[in-house]
């Protein structure tokens, strides 16, 4: 009886877990199945990726104001491990932060006179109106900006030290030279020339390039 009781004990033992094993083998795992079919799987789109971006509109300095919006899409698809993240065609925007336009009055040849446009920042425009928002330079250009404006504070006072010094000892030079050799008068004939200026255009299809400015998480677009 005893010897009985200890085979059975023993069969228990031994066997139960093998038949925990073999169910478990038995079942179908869906977890791979489910993350392979699901419409809205995420992925990471990383910092500084870059974003080509093609102008929808034609903008001139002409008619725009600053603040002014204006329209762009995606050039070419945006992939993150072969999968696609931002279809070309996706609309960006952007508002314009310097707009001067041309001055008529302007003479001589003076390019500062010209029209003048520029845009900095973009966002993307995702389905649902999620914004992505993009900068005209990557993570490393606005550190590198910053340093060397920290650097232009410190040493512009050394700079205006260095010119007033350099006109303190020019003016005479230039007195002296001014009393040995009197300025002619220009001949009566002698016209102004007078430079219209010009608008800055930035037509139709005009590409820009900007860059992620941070790390955020994306829908895979399905095919």
């Amino acid at each position: 009886m005893k010897q009985f009781a200890f085979t059975l004990m023993l069969f228990v033992v031994v066997l139960s877990p093998l038949a925990a094993v073999c169910q478990r083998a038995g079942r179908t795992d869906t977890s791979g199945i489910a993350a392979g079919t699901n419409d809205t799987d995420t992925i990471l789109l990383p910092r500084d990726t870059r974003v080509e971006l093609r102008l929808t509109e034609t903008v001139s300095s002409a008619d725009r104001h600053k603040e002014d919006v204006i329209h762009l899409e995606v050039v070419s698809d945006i992939e993150v491990g072969g999968m696609v993240v931002v279809p070309a065609g996706t609309e960006a925007v952007a508002k314009l932060t310097t707009v001067r336009p041309r001055d008529p009055k302007a003479k001589g040849y003076d390019v500062a006179r010209d029209g003048y446009l520029e845009f900095s920042d973009a966002d993307l425009i995702l389905s649902g109106g999620r914004r992505i928002r993009l900068s005209d330079e990557t993570a490393r250009g606005r550190r590198n900006a910053r340093i060397l404006n920290a650097t232009a504070v410190v040493l512009a006072p050394l700079s205006l030290a260095v010119v007033a010094a350099g006109y303190a000892i020019a003016l005479p030079i230039a007195a002296a030279t001014a009393l040995d050799h009197p300025a002619q008068r220009a001949p009566a004939h002698a016209q102004t020339v007078v430079y219209q200026g010009k608008d800055m255009v930035f037509e139709y299809g005009k590409e820009f390039t900007r860059y992620t400015r941070d790390r955020v998480q994306v829908d895979v677009v399905r095919p």
